[in-house]
């Protein structure tokens, strides 16, 4: 596996924790921020046959990093965003929207006001938010919170989770589909406590669900090994590995009964 971790040390994004390398990513992974030398742990995913589809990150946990966020989601001109933990008790990280409908929450020069909210689902809270920039333009976001996960040691329902990565999967097929300066889709933002685990967990399903769509074949393997070469984290407990096949399992199932 080839490749180098010299921008991410020097950044000082390793940290002083004893799991230094848990979420390095290579360079050419790096989501980096126009304005900012650091990539506060941002790193690119790429789709089944979509250069950097995604953007992997942590969910923001201080005003510094919510500021970081929000500018991210802008420079990207991001249409979704999922979040994949939420933050009470010892979950990490901080709210960075405001819940109530028609509230707003302000953010350097960008003002997020909070349009519609989805109360229906029993795992998640869809959210339609406004991004406008006192410069001028405004995104429209959909942004889904999954609210059945709420502890690490504890797998959510699989049903569950099938129902959430659905949901998304039908939002993302009637985006906008802004397209960055380079030609490439907006890439959707997927961030957990870690940025790591949960997150994991739900690109490889969507990847794998993308490319059985695609060519009628489930290769979760070969999935799961390419995220290993994109995401160097190598603690991935078996527990991740097999919950992600039972969900695999639910949408092969249900897709069968439906031809």
């Amino acid at each position: 596996m080839e490749g180098s971790f010299n921008a991410f040390i020097f950044s000082g994004d390793l940290g002083n924790g004893r799991h230094k390398t848990e979420g390095l990513c290579f360079e050419d992974r790096r989501a980096v921020l126009p304005e900012e030398k650091k990539s506060h742990d941002l790193s690119y995913i790429d789709g089944f046959q979509q250069p950097k589809a995604y953007i992997r990150t942590k969910t923001p946990d201080s005003e510094a990093t919510i500021h970081n966020f929000w500018n991210m989601i802008w420079e990207h001109q991001t249409e979704i965003i999922v979040m994949l933990n939420k933050p009470e008790g010892d979950e990490k990280g901080l709210i960075y929207w405001n819940s109530e409908v028609g509230s707003t929450f302000c953010c350097g020069k960008l003002k997020v006001e909070t349009i519609v909210v989805q109360p229906k689902y029993y795992s998640f809270i869809q959210t339609k938010l406004l991004l406008t920039h006192e410069d001028g333009g405004s995104l429209y976001i959909d942004h889904f919170l999954f609210t059945d996960w709420p502890r690490l040691n504890c797998l959510p329902s699989s049903d569950d989770f099938f129902e959430l990565i659905s949901m998304i999967r039908l939002y993302s097929q009637y985006a906008v589909t802004n397209k960055l300066p380079n030609g490439d889709k907006s890439p959707m933002v997927v961030h957990c406590s870690d940025g790591l685990s949960r997150s994991r967990v739900f690109l490889d399903i969507d990847l794998s669900i993308s490319r059985a769509q695609k060519t009628n074949k489930v290769n979760f393997s070969s999935i799961y090994s390419k995220l290993e070469q994109e995401i160097f984290n190598r603690t991935q407990h078996a527990r991740y590995y097999c919950f992600c096949y039972l969900v695999l399992r639910f949408y092969l199932t249900r897709s069968t009964k439906e031809e």
